[in-house]
């Protein structure tokens, strides 16, 4: 294994950004891209508003609520059915409904973590600014 070779010393890398000759010295930016940099910055561009119709997550939420919505029907269905069904049928049944609900909780897992990397993302810009 080779060893990690020596940091050198710290002091000359500050005199040398203290001086403005080391490697780590900003390039000389040329006036007339100055100029046009603060002229762009003084311009002010009209940004299109917000749209005020439901948001994406509004839409995920309304559409999560729905499944919900039809899985739970799809369970009080089969409670009132059930009475009546043979056991094959209510096997089948039980199947379908787990099936369903399978699938609402792999939706609602998968909103949950998008929305909490979305989340996560948003904090680590907002500490960052």
């Amino acid at each position: 294994m080779t060893p990690i070779a020596p940091v050198p010393p710290v002091d000359e890398a500050l005199k040398a950004l203290a001086s403005g000759s080391g490697p780590t010295a900003p390039p000389a930016v040329a006036p007339e891209l100055r100029q046009q940099f603060e002229a762009l910055m003084k311009q002010q561009t009209n940004v299109a508003p917000p749209p005020t119709g439901p948001n994406a997550l509004a839409a995920v939420i309304q559409n999560q609520q729905s499944d919900i919505d039809k899985v739970q029907a799809g369970a009080q269905q089969f409670l009132d059915d059930a009475p009546n069904m043979s056991s094959m049928e209510i096997v089948t049944s039980g199947m379908a409904l787990s099936h369903s609900l399978a699938m609402v909780n792999m939706k609602m897992q998968v909103a949950t973590s998008l929305t909490q990397g979305s989340n996560k993302s948003l904090q680590t810009l907002l500490k960052n600014q």
